[in-house]
């Protein structure tokens, strides 16, 4: 099947202002020949990274509504694609999506949005990272990054900025053969692993061994990088590229995106700037 004819469920929150998930997933993957089909969320006036008092609304009891309205229409998908969540009542709701849509021959890309820096961001309970355990279950691609991984596999949080390529490399294998062995279904790839003036992904394809990608490291760090990087990484997938080699591409094009956006002045809380990275990129 063209890609032009293929369908991705996207449920993700709606940031009006500020370029991260469905602002970043849904032009991305469309320039990319693929139909995303979102399921929101929530509704943002922005995103909370650098913004405050912004309007949120949440949509927990609206998506299985839509859910149900796309079965009564016959759609399918050709992948379903989750990151952030709000609630643990949310999580409940994204895995009766996955219970409505999931087959044999469709796949489920789950973004476990947990936290960042060794830190769980503030919304999320014990409760909610168990939930998301369990769908890390389900999943046929998980895309954490450092902290989630820990997170995924209860393990304490390393700092590994000061540490040499080869020492971050042999503390994050570890972090991700645990996590292979736990969700031994899915492809993996760890994000972000910060070490001196390098940023590495670490990236585990069943029955493969465990290879990194390597980037230089950029002086900043832009909301919208990690949506960009799953966005990527399905798409090369579902056109039929090796997990490795979609891996090595989306961190390639997303240390690119950065690259361009900190040449400009735009704020770095406006988000990577997705605009001229579309406009002068050849995909």
């Amino acid at each position: 099947m063209s890609k032009y004819f293929k369908k991705v469920c996207a449920i993700h929150d709606l940031s009006c202002y500020g370029r991260c998930a469905l602002t970043v997933i849904i032009p991305v993957m469309s320039r990319l020949g693929y139909q995303v089909v979102p399921i929101p969320t929530a509704i943002l006036s922005t995103h909370t990274g650098g913004f405050s008092d912004m309007l949120f609304t949440d949509l927990t009891e609206q998506m299985r509504g839509i859910c149900d309205h796309f079965k009564s229409l016959d759609i399918n998908f050709d992948a379903l694609f989750t990151g952030f969540l709000g609630s643990e009542h949310q999580i409940e709701t994204v895995e009766y999506i996955i219970d409505t849509f999931l087959g044999d021959d469709n796949l489920f890309l789950l973004d476990p949005v947990m936290g960042d820096d060794g830190k769980l961001y503030s919304t999320y309970t014990p409760a909610m990272v168990s939930g998301i355990k369990h769908l890390a279950s389900r999943a046929h691609i998980l895309t954490p990054n450092l902290t989630e991984a820990c997170l995924l596999t209860d393990k304490p949080y390393p700092d590994l900025s000061h540490l040499s390529v080869i020492e971050a490399e042999k503390i994050s294998f570890s972090i991700l053969e645990e996590l292979s062995s736990l969700y031994p279904d899915s492809d993996v790839v760890i994000t972000g692993i910060v070490c001196k003036d390098k940023i590495l992904t670490a990236c585990k394809e069943k029955g493969n061994a465990i290879k990194f990608i390597e980037n230089t490291l950029q002086p900043v760090s832009f909301p919208g990088t990690g949506d960009l990087f799953a966005s990527l990484l399905l798409s090369e997938t579902l056109n039929g590229k090796t997990f490795f080699d979609s891996a090595r591409y989306a961190s390639d094009m997303t240390t690119y995106a950065v690259k361009l956006s900190q040449s400009t002045d735009e704020q770095v809380r406006n988000g990577i700037l997705l605009e001229k990275f579309i406009h002068e990129t050849e995909f």
